[in-house]
């Protein structure tokens, strides 16, 4: 019974021939609105990595007095 199930399922799905088939425009959107989110998330990531480098950098107040040269 479910060989004749998916036989029957089979011929009634044709496969589209090359012509019948194209990516059509939400294919387009998809790809533009993946291009956009991936520009904002390095925008963020480079914004945070400035963040954290000007953190490590030591602040002239807290650098310590060096000895004068005798």
């Amino acid at each position: 019974m479910l060989q004749l199930i998916s036989m029957l399922t089979f011929l009634a799905d044709p496969t589209p021939t090359a012509d019948e088939t194209v990516a059509g425009p939400w294919g387009a959107v998809v790809i533009v609105s993946l291009i956009i989110a991936t520009f904002f998330l390095l925008r963020s990531f480079t914004k945070q990595l400035r963040k954290v480098n000007a953190a490590d950098l030591p602040s002239k107040k807290e650098q310590p007095a060096q000895p004068p040269s005798a």
